[in-house]
């Protein structure tokens, strides 16, 4: 009866241990040589009538790995400089596997004339392995100015 149980238990452990040595896990497959980029992203906001925003700019950014794990996140608020660019910061991050990916959003808050309410514009984007590669330069910096136009008049006319 114990030669038998022991058997058993032999045979159950044997399995587990050849089933989870046969995983494979599915970012193995897109794994790159690791490359690391610095993010410099501006943005410029300019009223319809090309008056410089003066209004509340939000940014953020992120990392997403290849097994959908979130991290370096980093955000931020401010207005335009006097060279009238919302510049935050330069966060460095790391690829290594072609799905891995950085987003960020830069997001414009304005109020019109009419209606009186508080509204968004936003522009975005993101960078996987490849874009960040070609996107950057000589000194793995990846400079990027993006532009919003808020749909109104700096007096908060159409």
């Amino acid at each position: 009866m114990k030669n038998l149980l022991f058997f058993l238990v032999s045979i159950v452990i044997t399995s587990m241990l050849v089933s989870y040595s046969g995983c494979e896990d599915e970012c193995d497959k897109t794994e790159m040589p690791t490359i690391s980029k610095e993010f410099s992203l501006f943005v410029q906001v300019k009223y319809q009538d090309g008056v410089l925003f003066d209004g509340k700019i939000d940014f953020e950014i992120f990392k997403m790995y290849c097994n959908g794990k979130q991290t370096g996140y980093f955000s931020g608020s401010g207005s335009l400089n006097q060279s009238g660019y919302f510049i935050w910061g330069t966060p460095t991050y790391n690829f290594s596997n072609e799905d891995d990916y950085v987003q960020f959003k830069f997001t414009a808050y304005h109020t019109p004339f009419y209606p009186a309410v508080e509204q968004t514009e936003i522009v975005g984007g993101k960078f996987n392995y490849a874009q960040a590669e070609t996107a950057s330069n000589e000194y793995d910096e990846i400079n990027k100015t993006y532009y919003i136009t808020i749909p109104t008049n700096s007096d908060g006319t159409k």
